[in-house]
């Protein structure tokens, strides 16, 4: 196909182990690429992709790109804000116990397939990471520690309960920032509020797109 059509870009969307060869192939024939979440199933693969990256290569971390995530961004970045002291994520989903075992076997899995979407979002908002501690329950629930090399503290919360909702909290010196999201459908109310400290978020369902009392909803998906 690449020898015979004249190319821009490819879409790769197939399971995470072909991940590796399939992207190589394409950046070898110098296309943009987007590659489906997750990019591979060990570290080691992931560095031989960026070995051979010459082009735009994105992956489909959508909570990254969402409209909330780039709010908070804006905000946490901003003079007003202050600096940013912690990210607290929650988040239902649980860590397989036998992970080494499986990741030998190449078993594709839940914490691998959806696990990556808070932890990018994090990482994205934080910066790069020094050292990650995890503390798992028998059953797989617990916390994900990230420590920044900017001295930031993450907190991947692994949520359980019959209904848990996506929550990320971000901290700072001048104030907080939260986005919320129930399993209840697939597009709920969001809050987001700067408080002079020691201000407490108060966030308050209310329809999507209006203001309420200085707090914008936004439509996460």
């Amino acid at each position: 196909m690449y020898e015979k059509e004249d190319l821009d870009a490819v879409i790769i969307s197939v399971s995470p182990q072909q991940h590796p060869d399939r992207v190589c192939e394409a950046l070898a024939h110098g296309l943009h690429l987007f590659l489906e979440k997750p990019p591979a199933m060990r570290v080691a693969e992931v560095e031989r992709m960026l070995a051979q990256r010459k082009d735009h290569v994105v992956v489909g971390f959508k909570k990254v790109f969402m409209t909330a995530a780039q709010k908070a961004y804006e905000l946490i970045g901003s003079a007003h804000y202050g600096h940013l002291k912690s990210i607290l994520t929650m988040y239902p989903i649980s860590i397989p116990e036998n992970g080494e075992e499986i990741l030998a076997r190449r078993t594709f899995t839940n914490w691998l397939g959806n696990g990556c979407h808070p932890l990018s979002l994090m990482m994205a908002a934080g910066g790069k990471v020094a050292a990650v501690t995890t503390h798992r329950s028998g059953e797989g629930f617990g916390s994900v520690i990230l420590e920044y090399e900017s001295g930031i503290i993450g907190n991947l919360h692994l949520a359980s309960g019959p209904n848990p909702s996506k929550n990320i909290i971000f901290t700072g010196t001048h104030g907080t920032w939260q986005s919320r999201t129930t399993s209840g459908g697939c597009c709920s109310a969001a809050s987001r509020s700067i408080m002079p400290t020691p201000g407490i978020l108060r966030p308050r369902a209310t329809n999507p797109g209006r203001w309420c009392g200085g707090r914008k909803t936004v439509c996460l998906r």
